[in-house]
């Protein structure tokens, strides 16, 4: 996850919100990728999720790949 600093006072926090949906679950783990590897994720962002988005948002927060968090559900 990349951090950014907070001293900048342009720095706004950052809330991402999945929603929850079972078929849209595919397309939560494709978001909760590129959002690991492209987004500006600090301490401060926050991260909702209802459903099958909850998934996807436990994954960003605790910073665990989707497929590592199926193998302890299943």
């Amino acid at each position: 996850m990349m951090l950014e600093n907070k001293s900048d006072p342009n720095n706004k926090p950052i809330s991402f919100s999945f929603s929850g949906c079972g078929f849209m679950g595919l397309y939560h783990v494709g978001v909760a990728s590129c959002l690991r590897e492209y987004a500006p994720i600090s301490l401060d962002t926050k991260f909702l999720g209802a459903s099958a988005g909850s998934l996807a948002a436990a994954s960003l927060v605790c910073d665990m790949p989707l497929g590592k968090i199926f193998i302890f559900v299943n």
